[in-house]
């Protein structure tokens, strides 16, 4: 793996945080150039994009370490070490769309077309951010004897694990193909809030199987056989469902 892209002396540029920064500014570019088509000026999907970013970072952080604080206990410094991974994806989203939706409700756009000017771009800014983790050697999967299995780096030391699944490539190639289907059906006279929930639906499935190829390497059984992704990701399925098909409102 290439955890580190270039090192000068004390200086060096980790692969987890510039393909992190790349998808969020590749999906606050996308979404920028799309907002007009709902009322809403590209100059405030930048700011909400931004918002986003600085507050699904320290969400997604926080849920991490407190997940994992055992391993932070006599080292409090290296809870500020995002650039060597170890973010929770579930956590940086409600603590990003929450901050979103605060903001949207203050500047008077409908919390719907905001939802629906993201969703695309959201899709397109993980499938690149999970390149990173490939880089970075995290997120791996199980055991496996299929001819692409890669060998990581077991908790970022000199062990090997054994031929395993390159489960964050997976994840990025359904990313992108959930991104070309979104781009689609933007284009259609869906109902408010039915293309994010339509991210919501697509993006929880590919968690939730992904997540088997995961379990036991670094994913853990949480409850009921399922981790605790799993089980996020029944519950936002079940939220984008709900915006899908939930009655159109009369005017």
């Amino acid at each position: 793996m290439h955890p580190v892209l270039l090192e000068i002396g004390w200086f060096k540029l980790h692969s987890y945080g510039v393909l992190l920064a790349a998808g969020a500014l590749a999906a606050i570019w996308r979404a920028s150039r799309v907002s007009q088509r709902r009322g809403i000026p590209e100059s405030a999907i930048v700011d909400a994009g931004l918002l986003a970013l600085l507050t699904g970072l320290a969400g997604a952080r926080l849920t991490y370490v407190l997940l994992n604080r055992d391993a932070f206990a006599g080292d409090l410094k290296s809870v500020f070490a995002i650039w060597d991974g170890g973010l929770t994806f579930f956590g940086g989203f409600a603590v990003g769309a929450v901050s979103v939706a605060l903001w949207a409700i203050r500047r008077g756009y409908r919390l719907a077309d905001v939802a629906d000017v993201c969703a695309p771009s959201l899709a397109l800014g993980y499938a690149i951010a999970r390149i990173g983790c490939f880089l970075n050697g995290c997120c791996y999967g199980c055991e496996t004897s299929v001819p692409w299995a890669v060998r990581f780096h077991a908790d970022g030391g000199d062990v090997l694990t054994p031929p395993s699944h390159p489960v964050q490539l997976y994840s990025t190639a359904i990313s992108f193909l959930i991104f070309l289907m979104l781009v689609r059906l933007e284009n259609r006279n869906l109902r408010p809030g039915a293309l994010f929930g339509s991210w919501l639906v697509l993006s929880s499935l590919e968690r939730f199987f992904l997540e088997f190829l995961r379990r036991g390497a670094t994913a853990q059984e949480f409850a009921g056989g399922l981790t605790q992704a799993q089980a996020a990701s029944l519950a936002l399925l079940l939220a984008g469902a709900f915006l899908i098909g939930a009655p159109r409102r009369k005017a």
